[in-house]
Protein backbone atom coordinates (compact mmCIF):
# COMPACT_ATOMS: atom_id res chain seq x y z
CA UNK A 1 0.00 0.00 0.00
CA UNK A 2 0.74 3.64 -0.56
CA UNK A 3 -0.40 7.07 0.34
CA UNK A 4 0.30 10.36 -0.71
CA UNK A 5 -0.80 13.24 1.14
CA UNK A 6 -1.42 16.81 -1.11
CA UNK A 7 -0.67 20.37 0.74
CA UNK A 8 -2.66 23.43 -0.15
CA UNK A 9 0.53 24.76 -2.24
CA UNK A 10 0.41 21.77 -4.39
CA UNK A 11 3.29 19.76 -2.92
CA UNK A 12 2.73 16.55 -1.77
CA UNK A 13 3.90 14.94 0.63
CA UNK A 14 5.03 10.67 1.50
CA UNK A 15 3.34 8.95 4.30
CA UNK A 16 5.13 6.57 6.08
CA UNK A 17 3.18 3.69 8.32
CA UNK A 18 4.76 1.26 10.58
CA UNK A 19 2.06 -1.03 10.43
CA UNK A 20 -1.72 -1.02 9.64
CA UNK A 21 -3.95 -3.88 11.17
CA UNK A 22 -6.94 -5.43 9.45
CA UNK A 23 -9.70 -6.24 11.90
CA UNK A 24 -10.27 -4.83 15.51
CA UNK A 25 -8.29 -5.70 18.73
CA UNK A 26 -10.00 -7.16 21.51
CA UNK A 27 -9.53 -5.52 25.26
CA UNK A 28 -6.32 -6.84 27.07
CA UNK A 29 -6.98 -8.46 30.57
CA UNK A 30 -8.19 -6.67 33.82
CA UNK A 31 -6.13 -6.69 36.63
CA UNK A 32 -7.38 -8.17 39.72
CA UNK A 33 -8.16 -5.14 42.30
CA UNK A 34 -9.91 -6.87 45.20
CA UNK A 35 -9.89 -9.06 47.10
CA UNK A 36 -6.77 -9.50 46.40
CA UNK A 37 -5.60 -13.42 45.66
CA UNK A 38 -6.06 -15.33 49.01
CA UNK A 39 -7.21 -12.80 51.76
CA UNK A 40 -10.94 -13.09 53.28
CA UNK A 41 -13.70 -11.04 53.07
CA UNK A 42 -16.15 -10.98 55.67
CA UNK A 43 -19.54 -10.90 53.77
CA UNK A 44 -21.81 -12.97 52.25
CA UNK A 45 -22.20 -10.91 49.28
CA UNK A 46 -18.42 -9.68 48.98
CA UNK A 47 -17.72 -6.84 46.11
CA UNK A 48 -15.67 -7.95 43.26
CA UNK A 49 -13.00 -5.12 41.83
CA UNK A 50 -11.25 -5.23 38.85
CA UNK A 51 -8.31 -2.61 37.12
CA UNK A 52 -10.09 -2.15 33.76
CA UNK A 53 -8.49 -3.90 30.63
CA UNK A 54 -6.94 -1.96 27.42
CA UNK A 55 -8.53 -0.80 24.71
CA UNK A 56 -6.48 -0.28 21.47
CA UNK A 57 -9.60 1.35 19.98
CA UNK A 58 -11.22 2.96 23.23
CA UNK A 59 -14.22 1.13 22.48
CA UNK A 60 -17.17 1.29 25.22
CA UNK A 61 -15.92 -2.19 27.84
CA UNK A 62 -18.10 -4.25 29.66
CA UNK A 63 -17.01 -7.24 31.82
CA UNK A 64 -18.34 -10.28 32.98
CA UNK A 65 -17.48 -11.90 36.47
CA UNK A 66 -17.32 -15.18 37.45
CA UNK A 67 -17.34 -16.90 40.87
CA UNK A 68 -16.64 -20.59 41.35
CA UNK A 69 -16.64 -23.14 44.57
CA UNK A 70 -13.67 -25.25 43.24
CA UNK A 71 -10.16 -24.94 41.60
CA UNK A 72 -10.85 -26.13 38.38
CA UNK A 73 -13.82 -23.56 37.99
CA UNK A 74 -16.10 -26.11 36.85
CA UNK A 75 -19.09 -25.47 39.50
CA UNK A 76 -20.15 -21.67 38.72
CA UNK A 77 -21.64 -20.17 42.22
CA UNK A 78 -22.36 -17.05 40.76
CA UNK A 79 -21.86 -14.59 37.57
CA UNK A 80 -22.93 -11.97 35.47
CA UNK A 81 -22.40 -11.59 31.60
CA UNK A 82 -21.95 -7.66 31.38
CA UNK A 83 -21.52 -4.85 33.94
CA UNK A 84 -20.80 -1.50 32.52
CA UNK A 85 -17.26 -0.31 32.97
CA UNK A 86 -16.22 2.22 35.68
CA UNK A 87 -14.07 4.65 35.51
CA UNK A 88 -10.22 3.09 36.25
CA UNK A 89 -11.83 0.08 37.99
CA UNK A 90 -14.80 -2.10 37.87
CA UNK A 91 -16.78 -3.54 40.36
CA UNK A 92 -19.84 -6.30 40.67
CA UNK A 93 -21.40 -7.47 44.04
CA UNK A 94 -21.93 -11.17 44.25
CA UNK A 95 -25.37 -12.21 43.08
CA UNK A 96 -26.50 -15.28 45.50
CA UNK A 97 -25.11 -15.70 49.37
CA UNK A 98 -22.06 -17.52 49.90
CA UNK A 99 -21.34 -20.23 52.15
CA UNK A 100 -19.31 -19.26 55.55
CA UNK A 101 -15.80 -20.78 56.29
CA UNK A 102 -15.50 -21.37 52.61
CA UNK A 103 -12.94 -21.05 49.66
CA UNK A 104 -13.97 -19.58 46.19
CA UNK A 105 -12.01 -18.16 42.90
CA UNK A 106 -13.30 -15.82 40.57
CA UNK A 107 -12.05 -14.13 37.46
CA UNK A 108 -13.22 -11.01 34.86
CA UNK A 109 -12.78 -10.72 31.41
CA UNK A 110 -13.89 -7.82 29.32
CA UNK A 111 -16.10 -7.16 25.86
CA UNK A 112 -16.22 -4.52 23.96
CA UNK A 113 -18.88 -2.86 21.89
CA UNK A 114 -18.36 -4.68 18.29
CA UNK A 115 -18.34 -7.89 20.70
CA UNK A 116 -14.49 -8.46 20.74
CA UNK A 117 -13.93 -10.26 24.31
CA UNK A 118 -10.44 -10.20 25.51
CA UNK A 119 -8.46 -12.86 27.82
CA UNK A 120 -9.46 -13.74 31.35
CA UNK A 121 -7.64 -12.05 34.15
CA UNK A 122 -5.49 -14.51 36.21
CA UNK A 123 -7.61 -16.51 38.71
CA UNK A 124 -7.89 -15.35 42.26
CA UNK A 125 -9.34 -17.07 45.53
CA UNK A 126 -10.72 -15.73 48.83
CA UNK A 127 -12.10 -16.76 51.69
CA UNK A 128 -15.71 -16.59 53.34
CA UNK A 129 -14.28 -15.84 56.95
CA UNK A 130 -17.06 -13.89 58.95
CA UNK A 131 -14.40 -13.99 62.17
CA UNK A 132 -11.32 -14.60 60.77
CA UNK A 133 -8.44 -14.85 63.85
CA UNK A 134 -5.05 -13.62 63.23
CA UNK A 135 -1.92 -16.75 63.87
CA UNK A 136 -0.91 -16.39 67.65
CA UNK A 137 2.31 -13.81 68.16
CA UNK A 138 5.72 -15.97 68.03
CA UNK A 139 8.01 -16.13 70.75
CA UNK A 140 11.34 -15.25 70.06
CA UNK A 141 13.91 -17.86 71.22
CA UNK A 142 16.98 -16.48 70.74
CA UNK A 143 19.72 -14.58 70.72
CA UNK A 144 19.05 -14.30 74.53
CA UNK A 145 18.27 -10.73 74.98
CA UNK A 146 21.59 -9.13 74.00
CA UNK A 147 23.21 -11.53 72.62
CA UNK A 148 26.26 -11.35 70.33
CA UNK A 149 25.43 -12.71 67.15
CA UNK A 150 29.54 -12.39 65.50
CA UNK A 151 28.89 -12.28 61.94
CA UNK A 152 26.17 -13.08 58.90
CA UNK A 153 25.93 -16.76 60.11
CA UNK A 154 24.22 -15.41 63.45
CA UNK A 155 20.79 -17.01 63.84
CA UNK A 156 17.51 -15.53 64.52
CA UNK A 157 15.29 -18.34 65.86
CA UNK A 158 11.91 -18.34 67.33
CA UNK A 159 8.51 -20.86 67.98
CA UNK A 160 6.51 -21.36 65.27
CA UNK A 161 2.98 -19.86 65.71
CA UNK A 162 0.07 -21.84 64.65
CA UNK A 163 -3.98 -20.47 63.06
CA UNK A 164 -7.05 -20.93 65.34
CA UNK A 165 -8.77 -21.59 62.05
CA UNK A 166 -6.84 -24.29 60.66
CA UNK A 167 -9.73 -26.16 60.63
CA UNK A 168 -11.33 -23.68 57.63
CA UNK A 169 -8.90 -24.38 55.60
CA UNK A 170 -6.46 -21.13 56.89
CA UNK A 171 -2.99 -21.88 57.98
CA UNK A 172 0.39 -19.74 58.81
CA UNK A 173 1.89 -18.82 55.63
CA UNK A 174 4.68 -17.12 56.04
CA UNK A 175 6.82 -14.69 58.53
CA UNK A 176 8.23 -11.42 58.57
CA UNK A 177 11.56 -10.21 60.12
CA UNK A 178 12.30 -6.58 61.13
CA UNK A 179 16.23 -5.64 62.32
CA UNK A 180 16.39 -2.48 63.41
CA UNK A 181 19.51 -0.27 65.23
CA UNK A 182 15.81 1.76 65.98
CA UNK A 183 13.67 0.70 69.06
CA UNK A 184 10.90 2.06 67.24
CA UNK A 185 11.78 0.55 63.92
CA UNK A 186 11.30 3.41 62.06
CA UNK A 187 13.60 2.16 59.27
CA UNK A 188 14.73 -1.58 59.41
CA UNK A 189 18.05 -2.51 57.83
CA UNK A 190 16.14 -5.76 57.60
CA UNK A 191 12.31 -6.28 56.73
CA UNK A 192 11.93 -9.66 54.82
CA UNK A 193 8.18 -10.86 54.97
CA UNK A 194 9.38 -14.03 52.64
CA UNK A 195 10.36 -16.47 55.79
CA UNK A 196 7.57 -19.64 54.76
CA UNK A 197 7.82 -22.35 57.08
CA UNK A 198 8.65 -25.92 55.88
CA UNK A 199 5.56 -27.63 57.68
CA UNK A 200 2.52 -26.50 59.21
CA UNK A 201 3.67 -28.54 62.49
CA UNK A 202 4.38 -26.81 65.18
CA UNK A 203 8.42 -26.12 65.72
CA UNK A 204 11.12 -24.06 65.44
CA UNK A 205 12.14 -21.65 62.89
CA UNK A 206 15.53 -20.78 62.71
CA UNK A 207 17.02 -18.25 60.02
CA UNK A 208 20.83 -16.96 59.62
CA UNK A 209 21.24 -13.05 59.09
CA UNK A 210 22.79 -13.73 55.89
CA UNK A 211 19.21 -15.40 54.50
CA UNK A 212 17.27 -12.13 55.06
CA UNK A 213 17.24 -9.66 52.76
CA UNK A 214 18.87 -6.03 53.50
CA UNK A 215 21.56 -8.17 55.92
CA UNK A 216 24.41 -7.05 53.88
CA UNK A 217 23.63 -3.54 55.78
CA UNK A 218 24.33 -4.46 59.40
CA UNK A 219 27.22 -2.53 60.72
CA UNK A 220 29.61 -4.64 63.29
CA UNK A 221 29.79 -3.49 66.62
CA UNK A 222 25.97 -2.15 66.76
CA UNK A 223 22.93 -3.34 69.01
CA UNK A 224 20.08 -4.28 66.99
CA UNK A 225 16.62 -5.00 67.48
CA UNK A 226 14.48 -7.25 65.89
CA UNK A 227 10.89 -8.57 65.88
CA UNK A 228 8.88 -11.00 64.24
CA UNK A 229 5.01 -11.76 62.97
CA UNK A 230 2.97 -14.38 61.22
CA UNK A 231 0.64 -13.99 58.35
CA UNK A 232 -1.86 -16.20 57.62
CA UNK A 233 -3.10 -17.68 54.03
CA UNK A 234 -5.89 -14.83 54.58
CA UNK A 235 -3.30 -12.48 54.46
CA UNK A 236 -4.32 -11.45 58.18
CA UNK A 237 -0.99 -10.72 60.44
CA UNK A 238 -0.25 -11.16 64.15
CA UNK A 239 1.06 -9.23 66.16
CA UNK A 240 4.88 -8.42 66.96
CA UNK A 241 6.54 -10.62 69.42
CA UNK A 242 7.47 -9.83 72.46
CA UNK A 243 10.12 -6.94 73.34
CA UNK A 244 12.80 -6.24 73.81
CA UNK A 245 14.80 -8.39 71.57
CA UNK A 246 17.89 -7.05 70.83
CA UNK A 247 21.52 -8.61 69.97
CA UNK A 248 24.63 -7.38 68.92
CA UNK A 249 26.11 -7.55 65.82
CA UNK A 250 29.68 -8.20 66.42
CA UNK A 251 31.71 -8.84 69.58
CA UNK A 252 30.71 -6.67 73.14
CA UNK A 253 33.42 -6.59 74.89
CA UNK A 254 32.75 -3.13 76.63
CA UNK A 255 32.11 -3.45 80.27
CA UNK A 256 29.29 -1.47 81.46
CA UNK A 257 29.53 1.26 84.62
CA UNK A 258 27.37 1.98 87.48
CA UNK A 259 27.10 4.73 89.62
CA UNK A 260 25.32 5.39 93.41
CA UNK A 261 23.22 8.49 93.02
CA UNK A 262 21.47 8.93 96.67
CA UNK A 263 22.69 8.65 99.64
CA UNK A 264 25.40 11.02 98.75
CA UNK A 265 28.85 10.52 99.91
CA UNK A 266 29.33 11.31 103.77
CA UNK A 267 25.56 11.50 104.32
CA UNK A 268 24.27 10.63 107.75
CA UNK A 269 20.77 8.22 107.53
CA UNK A 270 18.71 7.07 110.72
CA UNK A 271 15.32 5.84 109.94
CA UNK A 272 15.33 2.51 107.58
CA UNK A 273 14.91 1.15 105.24
CA UNK A 274 17.44 2.95 103.44
CA UNK A 275 16.68 3.65 99.75
CA UNK A 276 19.59 3.66 97.34
CA UNK A 277 19.67 4.69 93.50
CA UNK A 278 21.38 4.83 90.95
CA UNK A 279 22.33 4.57 87.33
CA UNK A 280 24.02 1.96 84.78
CA UNK A 281 25.25 2.74 81.48
CA UNK A 282 26.38 -0.09 78.52
CA UNK A 283 27.55 1.18 75.35
CA UNK A 284 26.55 -1.86 73.65
CA UNK A 285 24.31 -5.39 74.89
CA UNK A 286 22.62 -3.63 77.48
CA UNK A 287 22.39 -3.98 81.31
CA UNK A 288 21.30 -7.16 82.64
CA UNK A 289 22.22 -6.89 86.51
CA UNK A 290 22.94 -4.40 88.89
CA UNK A 291 24.87 -5.56 92.09
CA UNK A 292 25.04 -3.28 95.25
CA UNK A 293 27.85 -3.63 98.68
CA UNK A 294 27.49 -1.77 101.58
CA UNK A 295 30.33 -3.79 103.04
CA UNK A 296 32.73 -2.47 100.36
CA UNK A 297 32.53 -4.91 97.81
CA UNK A 298 33.03 -7.76 100.59
CA UNK A 299 29.40 -9.18 99.50
CA UNK A 300 26.72 -8.28 97.36
CA UNK A 301 23.12 -7.93 96.52
CA UNK A 302 21.34 -7.70 93.17
CA UNK A 303 19.33 -4.15 93.09
CA UNK A 304 15.98 -3.66 91.38
CA UNK A 305 16.30 -2.55 87.58
CA UNK A 306 19.01 -2.28 85.63
CA UNK A 307 19.47 1.35 83.41
CA UNK A 308 17.83 2.71 87.07
CA UNK A 309 18.14 1.10 90.01
CA UNK A 310 16.88 0.92 93.63
CA UNK A 311 17.89 -1.00 96.62
CA UNK A 312 16.02 -0.84 100.11
CA UNK A 313 18.74 -0.96 102.49
CA UNK A 314 18.47 -2.15 106.12
CA UNK A 315 21.65 -1.63 108.33
CA UNK A 316 22.31 -4.16 110.86
CA UNK A 317 23.58 -1.54 113.66
CA UNK A 318 24.60 2.33 113.95
CA UNK A 319 28.16 2.80 112.24
CA UNK A 320 29.97 3.91 109.19
CA UNK A 321 29.23 1.70 106.00
CA UNK A 322 31.06 1.90 102.62
CA UNK A 323 28.49 1.41 99.66
CA UNK A 324 29.57 0.06 96.01
CA UNK A 325 27.34 -0.97 92.77
CA UNK A 326 28.82 -2.70 89.79
CA UNK A 327 26.94 -3.46 86.79
CA UNK A 328 26.48 -7.12 84.58
CA UNK A 329 26.27 -6.43 80.54
CA UNK A 330 23.98 -8.84 78.57
CA UNK A 331 27.04 -9.86 76.85
CA UNK A 332 27.93 -11.12 80.41
CA UNK A 333 30.49 -8.42 81.04
CA UNK A 334 31.25 -7.12 84.57
CA UNK A 335 32.29 -3.62 85.32
CA UNK A 336 34.49 -2.60 87.88
CA UNK A 337 33.00 -1.69 91.26
CA UNK A 338 31.86 2.20 91.31
CA UNK A 339 33.79 4.80 94.05
CA UNK A 340 32.83 4.09 97.39
CA UNK A 341 30.54 6.45 98.98
CA UNK A 342 30.40 5.96 103.36
CA UNK A 343 27.05 6.47 104.79
CA UNK A 344 26.81 7.05 108.59
CA UNK A 345 24.13 5.03 110.09
CA UNK A 346 22.93 7.01 113.05
CA UNK A 347 20.13 4.15 114.01
CA UNK A 348 16.93 4.59 116.62
CA UNK A 349 16.31 1.45 117.59
CA UNK A 350 13.96 1.98 120.89
CA UNK A 351 11.18 -0.88 121.69
CA UNK A 352 8.03 0.42 124.50
CA UNK A 353 4.76 -0.25 125.01
CA UNK A 354 2.25 2.41 123.69
CA UNK A 355 1.28 3.43 127.48
CA UNK A 356 2.64 2.71 130.72
CA UNK A 357 -0.36 1.84 132.06
CA UNK A 358 -4.30 0.75 131.33
CA UNK A 359 -7.23 -0.88 133.33
CA UNK A 360 -9.55 -3.24 132.08
CA UNK A 361 -13.13 -4.88 133.50
CA UNK A 362 -12.78 -8.45 135.25
CA UNK A 363 -15.62 -9.12 132.65
CA UNK A 364 -14.14 -7.57 129.39
CA UNK A 365 -12.94 -10.73 127.93
CA UNK A 366 -9.57 -9.69 126.38
CA UNK A 367 -7.17 -6.87 126.37
CA UNK A 368 -5.21 -5.94 123.52
CA UNK A 369 -1.53 -4.96 124.39
CA UNK A 370 0.49 -2.72 122.02
CA UNK A 371 4.14 -2.34 121.56
CA UNK A 372 6.18 -0.18 119.03
CA UNK A 373 9.51 -0.72 117.59
CA UNK A 374 10.77 2.58 116.75
CA UNK A 375 12.17 1.81 113.51
CA UNK A 376 11.65 -1.64 110.79
CA UNK A 377 14.60 -4.16 110.73
CA UNK A 378 15.64 -6.51 107.76
CA UNK A 379 15.57 -9.45 110.87
CA UNK A 380 13.58 -10.34 113.54
CA UNK A 381 13.24 -8.33 116.37
CA UNK A 382 12.46 -10.33 119.68
CA UNK A 383 12.26 -9.55 123.56
CA UNK A 384 11.51 -11.59 126.30
CA UNK A 385 7.98 -10.53 128.05
CA UNK A 386 8.07 -10.53 132.70
CA UNK A 387 5.17 -11.38 134.09
CA UNK A 388 4.29 -9.66 137.85
CA UNK A 389 1.93 -8.46 139.74
CA UNK A 390 -0.82 -9.24 141.90
CA UNK A 391 -3.39 -10.82 139.74
CA UNK A 392 -2.44 -14.77 139.24
CA UNK A 393 -1.63 -16.96 135.80
CA UNK A 394 -4.95 -19.54 135.17
CA UNK A 395 -6.89 -17.76 137.75
CA UNK A 396 -6.97 -14.08 136.66
CA UNK A 397 -5.70 -14.22 132.98
CA UNK A 398 -4.43 -16.54 130.34
CA UNK A 399 -0.59 -16.24 130.11
CA UNK A 400 0.47 -13.97 127.59
CA UNK A 401 3.34 -15.15 125.15
CA UNK A 402 6.68 -15.02 126.68
CA UNK A 403 8.10 -13.41 123.63
CA UNK A 404 7.82 -10.27 121.65
CA UNK A 405 8.66 -11.00 118.21
CA UNK A 406 8.76 -7.94 115.22
CA UNK A 407 9.05 -9.77 112.29
CA UNK A 408 11.20 -7.78 109.61
CA UNK A 409 9.87 -5.09 108.18
CA UNK A 410 6.95 -4.99 111.07
CA UNK A 411 7.17 -1.47 113.58
CA UNK A 412 3.70 -2.28 115.57
CA UNK A 413 2.93 -5.46 117.37
CA UNK A 414 -0.48 -6.41 119.17
CA UNK A 415 -1.41 -9.38 120.99
CA UNK A 416 -4.44 -10.32 123.27
CA UNK A 417 -4.38 -10.89 127.00
CA UNK A 418 -7.54 -12.67 127.82
CA UNK A 419 -8.94 -12.00 131.35
CA UNK A 420 -10.81 -14.36 133.49
CA UNK A 421 -13.99 -13.46 134.85
CA UNK A 422 -14.18 -15.16 138.40
CA UNK A 423 -16.67 -15.61 141.25
CA UNK A 424 -14.55 -14.70 143.62
CA UNK A 425 -14.55 -11.38 145.56
CA UNK A 426 -10.84 -9.95 145.72
CA UNK A 427 -10.68 -6.36 144.68
CA UNK A 428 -8.60 -4.87 142.09
CA UNK A 429 -5.52 -6.78 140.91
CA UNK A 430 -2.55 -5.69 138.77
CA UNK A 431 -0.97 -7.51 135.64
CA UNK A 432 2.60 -5.78 135.14
CA UNK A 433 4.11 -7.00 131.53
CA UNK A 434 7.84 -6.02 130.97
CA UNK A 435 9.74 -5.83 128.42
CA UNK A 436 13.63 -7.30 128.83
CA UNK A 437 16.55 -9.18 126.83
CA UNK A 438 16.01 -8.16 123.30
CA UNK A 439 17.64 -10.39 121.09
CA UNK A 440 19.80 -7.10 119.07
CA UNK A 441 22.63 -5.54 121.12
CA UNK A 442 21.44 -2.11 119.78
CA UNK A 443 17.42 -2.22 120.49
CA UNK A 444 16.81 -0.42 124.01
CA UNK A 445 13.94 0.03 125.62
CA UNK A 446 11.81 3.46 126.03
CA UNK A 447 10.72 5.19 128.93
CA UNK A 448 7.28 2.93 128.35
CA UNK A 449 9.36 -0.30 129.17
CA UNK A 450 6.53 -2.15 130.88
CA UNK A 451 2.91 -1.44 130.94
CA UNK A 452 0.62 -2.20 134.73
CA UNK A 453 -2.53 -3.35 133.54
CA UNK A 454 -5.04 -2.88 136.37
CA UNK A 455 -7.86 -5.56 136.41
CA UNK A 456 -10.95 -4.32 137.98
CA UNK A 457 -12.87 -6.61 140.08
CA UNK A 458 -16.83 -7.13 139.46
CA UNK A 459 -17.39 -9.62 142.30
CA UNK A 460 -19.67 -8.45 145.37
CA UNK A 461 -18.44 -7.67 148.67
CA UNK A 462 -19.42 -9.72 152.14
CA UNK A 463 -19.60 -7.43 155.06
CA UNK A 464 -18.20 -9.67 158.18
CA UNK A 465 -20.48 -7.75 160.63
CA UNK A 466 -23.22 -10.20 161.69
CA UNK A 467 -25.43 -8.79 165.16
CA UNK A 468 -27.80 -11.32 166.70
CA UNK A 469 -31.13 -10.74 168.29
CA UNK A 470 -32.43 -12.20 171.64
CA UNK A 471 -29.65 -14.68 171.85
CA UNK A 472 -28.67 -15.73 174.78
CA UNK A 473 -25.20 -16.98 175.75
CA UNK A 474 -25.18 -21.01 175.00
CA UNK A 475 -28.21 -20.96 173.47
CA UNK A 476 -28.16 -23.46 170.36
CA UNK A 477 -31.43 -23.57 169.43
CA UNK A 478 -32.84 -19.85 169.35
CA UNK A 479 -31.12 -17.41 166.66
CA UNK A 480 -31.70 -14.33 164.57
CA UNK A 481 -28.70 -12.71 162.59
CA UNK A 482 -29.08 -9.47 159.59
CA UNK A 483 -26.27 -9.69 157.00
CA UNK A 484 -25.77 -6.42 155.08
CA UNK A 485 -23.90 -6.49 151.79
CA UNK A 486 -21.64 -4.14 150.53
CA UNK A 487 -21.43 -3.74 146.77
Amino acid sequence: LRFRGLGSSGGDENIFLDSIGLGEEPPSAPTTASPVDNSSVGDLRPLLSVFNAFDYQSDLLTYQFQVFDDAELTRIVSDVPAVAGGTGTTSWTVGVDLVPEAQYWWRCRATDDSGHTGPWTETATFFVLLDNQPPTVPILLGPSDGGQLPDLTGRLTWLESTDPDEGNHDFVAGYRVQVDDDPAFASPEIDDASIVPLTKATGAISVSLAELAGSDSLVLGTLYHWRVNAEDSHSLASAWSDGPARFVFGTDALAPTCTITSPADDATVTGTPITVTGSATDDLSGIDVVAISTDGGTTWTEAVGAESWTHQWWPAASGDYQLVCRATDLAENTGDPSTPITVHAELDRTMAFAQASATVDEDAGTYNVTVTLSAARAVEVTAELIVSGTAQSAADFEAPPELVRFFPGQTTLVFPVTITDDAASEGDETLILQLANANLTDVSFGAYDSLTLTIVDNDAVVDPGIFSDGFEDGDTLRWSATVGLQQ
